[in-house]
């Protein structure tokens, strides 16, 4: 069968990219705003934490499922799906602004939100792999997740600045607010007609050997997979490093604007804090790019904290082939994302308690032990790699 690199490929990956922008921006939005957001929906601290934590807890509910979409419908039919979730949810998060009793429909916009985002994280490396050649793969991937990462950033620094310091009129908040939702509810808009539009199955012939292989295979039932891929011990092994350190992110980046405001003795407003979380979220999205191409070029496994989303997909895939990229990248994102609950819950708890260094220790520790795991994961990827490459050749 014959083997072709379409120039198109770039805007296929730049689609998914602005469909990760945007559901990153999602994430993190109400993160950036506690202060703004808990006077306008008068909602305590516990239930201000749901409309994060519910992000997480879709993909510990929904990875399963959304394993079963993603094989039988396809990318485009899957993308579409993703897209019309991030701005289904865009919408009912703007109508939640036009009353503050809506709180429960902020909520809602959260659910849906989160449903996308295990789309969202699930897709790419699929994506990239009926795009791009073996050698682009892994890179094509890394901008998807350094798209995400700023929109976490995105969300964390700029929403403060519309935001008043000081914006205790009630109407004044709702008119903000709308403004912001306004603003990704567009975004999403756009993405939306975009992908409807433009985005495509696959391209007329595969880009490499590897392409023609995945799309020759025959398809196995869900459970069988599932099986097989919870089969592998070194994967097992690998689901639950992975959640420590990914658990950990979404810790920091949910807890670090409150840490802050209540470290100062709230001398500090959303705005300066949000500017302090922002440049934390800004400064580690130059990782996935970069171990990204390192693993294209030199086709060696190396991973870091800011590399886990994207390496943490090729990875996983490496250890499950030849099972579909999508089984192995939405259980790791599933378990992530009920340690994104547990770690963010557990550090809030502390937190509350008027322990805020407790906090950051808590987090520490979680980071020290994922890190160590971490070492003892490249090490194994070195041997594994070596084996299979043996195989290859015999």
């Amino acid at each position: 069968m014959k083997i072709k690199i379409y120039k198109r490929r770039f805007f296929m990956i730049f689609l998914t990219c602005l469909g990760a922008l945007t559901s990153g921006i999602q994430n993190m939005i109400y993160a950036g705003l506690p202060s703004s957001v808990r006077m306008y929906f008068k909602a305590s601290p516990l239930v201000y934490d749901l409309l994060t934590s519910l992000y997480y807890c879709m993909f510990a509910i929904s990875g399963v499922f959304c394993i079963w979409v993603i094989e039988k419908v396809g990318n485009r039919i899957s993308h579409i799906i993703a897209s019309a979730f991030i701005f289904l949810g865009s919408v009912v998060a703007v109508v939640a602004c036009l009353n503050r009793n809506f709180l429960g429909v902020a909520m809602f916009a959260q659910i849906l939100n989160g449903i996308a985002q295990v789309f969202v994280l699930s897709l790419p490396p699929k994506i990239a792999g009926t795009w791009f050649d073996c050698h682009q793969i892994s890179t094509a991937t890394s901008m998807t997740v350094f798209s995400y990462q700023a929109g976490n950033g995105i969300s964390l620094l700029f929403p403060p600045y519309i935001i008043p310091v000081s914006a205790s009129d009630t109407n004044l908040l709702k008119t903000r607010m709308l403004y912001i939702f306004g603003f990704i509810a567009a975004l999403a808009f756009v993405s939306f007609i975009l992908i409807i539009i433009f985005f495509e199955e696959k391209p007329p012939l595969p880009p490499s050997t590897s392409a023609v292989l995945a799309s020759t295979t025959e398809e196995k039932p869900l459970i069988e997979s599932l099986k097989t891929v919870l089969s592998n011990t070194n994967f097992v092994r690998f689901v639950f490093t992975f959640a420590i350190n990914f658990g950990a992110f979404c810790a920091i980046m949910t807890v670090i604007v409150s840490q802050i405001l209540r470290a100062d003795g709230s001398k500090l407003t959303d705005k300066t804090a949000g500017q302090i979380a922002a440049t934390m979220a800004f400064s580690g999205i130059a990782g996935p790019i970069f171990f990204g191409v390192w693993l294209d070029k030199t086709k060696k496994f190396l991973i870091a904290f800011t590399s886990y989303m994207n390496i943490g997909m090729e990875i996983a895939s490496e250890l499950t082939f030849p099972e579909p990229a999508s089984t192995s990248t939405s259980l790791i994102y599933s378990v992530g994302g009920a340690f994104c609950l547990i770690e963010t819950e557990v550090a809030r708890a502390i937190m509350d308690a008027g322990h805020i260094l407790g906090s950051n220790i808590y987090l520490t520790m979680m980071l020290l032990v994922g890190f160590i795991i971490t070492l003892t994961i490249n090490g194994e990827m070195k041997r594994y790699k070596a084996s299979r490459e043996a195989q290859d050749d015999s």
